[in-house]
């Protein structure tokens, strides 16, 4: 996995993200999390925490605590982690 840098606490698409918030919250349940918050839902991305991978990249098993933010349920989630070299794939997919 590759490291980041100062920039990791943004989104990988700010500008998207920004309109995904404008968006009213009881129609939209999508949530941005930080790259932060999702080291610490995955135990800073473990590689026994490892679901599987894809072309475009892999799969962790995370958890959400009530504590991680105010509002937010307790449960189990998977993140998913971009590689970065393979061009706009991973994003094509998500899009379907």
């Amino acid at each position: 996995m590759k490291e980041r840098h100062d920039d990791s606490k943004l989104p990988s698409n700010p500008e998207e993200v920004e309109d995904l918030r404008r968006v009213d919250s009881s129609a939209n349940p999508l949530i941005a999390f930080t790259y932060i918050e999702l080291k610490i839902i995955t135990s800073n991305f473990r590689p026994d925490h490892v679901l599987g991978g894809g072309g475009f990249g892999s799969v962790y098993k995370g958890f959400i605590s009530e504590e991680l933010r105010e509002g937010l349920p307790s449960l189990p989630v998977a993140v998913k982690v971009h590689d970065g070299d393979n061009s706009h794939q991973g994003h094509r997919e998500w899009l379907k």
